[in-house]
């Protein structure tokens, strides 16, 4: 008799274990839900303030990227603009078009993103970067180098639904 009640207090030690885990899964895939869903809304194309460029926003592994997908003038003196301010030779060539110039934006967890770099191929600089969502079609974005108080701000928005999204203009 003693066997049996110790085989069922172990069952139910299990059970209780099992439910335990369970509901620990529950809470961090609600947790990773929200992640995804808040990163989820920062998808997408954005337009630049100034409407010269729209930045596609992607997930990459955990984090958020951007790629230029679209610009106002991919062209300079009859070619294609390229990235010859790059730090690093090898990249002086590739076009403006399609380089990943946002990476490493984390959700924070009320509607903003940090931990980004933006890498401005006209200057070939990289910034730190903070994006903080105002509503569904505005994005503000912080870059600065060291001291965020001296960073420049932004405001970039959806495009139109019917704007053309890609690098070079089909003609």
């Amino acid at each position: 008799m003693l066997g049996m009640a110790n085989s069922l207090v172990a069952r139910l030690g299990g059970m209780v274990l099992l439910a335990g885990a369970l509901g620990m899964f529950a809470a961090l895939s609600g947790a990773a839900s929200a992640i995804t869903a808040e990163r989820s809304a920062l998808f997408g194309p954005w337009l630049s303030q100034k409407e010269k460029l729209i930045v596609e926003f992607y997930p990459c592994g955990s984090e958020v990227c951007g790629r230029i997908a679209w610009m106002a003038k991919p062209y300079r003196n009859g070619a294609l603009r390229r990235d010859n301010q790059n730090p690093d030779p090898a990249l002086r060539d590739r076009p403006f078009c399609g380089i990943e110039v946002i990476r490493g934006l984390a959700p924070d967890g009320d509607g903003s993103w940090t931990g980004g770099k933006v890498y401005d191929p006209k200057r070939g600089a990289t910034y730190s970067l903070e994006v903080r969502q105002k509503s569904a079609d505005r994005l503000e974005l912080r870059a600065f180098l060291g001291v965020k108080f001296l960073g420049k701000t932004e405001v970039w928005t959806r495009p139109d639904p019917d704007h053309e999204i890609a690098c070079v203009p089909v003609s």
